[in-house]
């Protein structure tokens, strides 16, 4: 799975966030989140759901989730991702960003 947006390009096959061809910095389990919410767009995700996914069978404090979101949104909130996030909220609703 490759989705390219704006600037960035998620690349699942080899675990990447690029910026203008520039790798992005996102632990193991954040990529898992990002590239989960990828695969499961336009629906919403219950937090239960996405615990499950993420976390299997293991009991995790719930400060996990929120504190792997804020990691997500740090990394790639530098450079374009603020215009990005504007520009394409409607899109990302509709599920009208292509994955490749």
């Amino acid at each position: 799975m490759t989705l390219d947006f704006g600037a960035f390009t998620v690349r699942g096959d080899s675990r990447q966030v690029l910026r203008d061809g520039g790798e992005v910095h996102l632990s193991p389990k954040a990529f898992d989140l990002l590239q989960l919410l990828i695969v499961e767009r336009p629906r919403a995700l219950s937090k239960a759901f996405l615990q499950e996914r993420l976390w299997p069978e293991t009991f995790v404090c719930e400060a996990n989730l929120p504190s792997l979101v804020s990691e997500i949104r740090q990394a790639i909130s530098q450079g374009t991702f603020a215009s990005f996030r504007e520009q394409t909220r409607s899109n990302w609703a509709k599920g009208d960003i292509p994955a490749r």
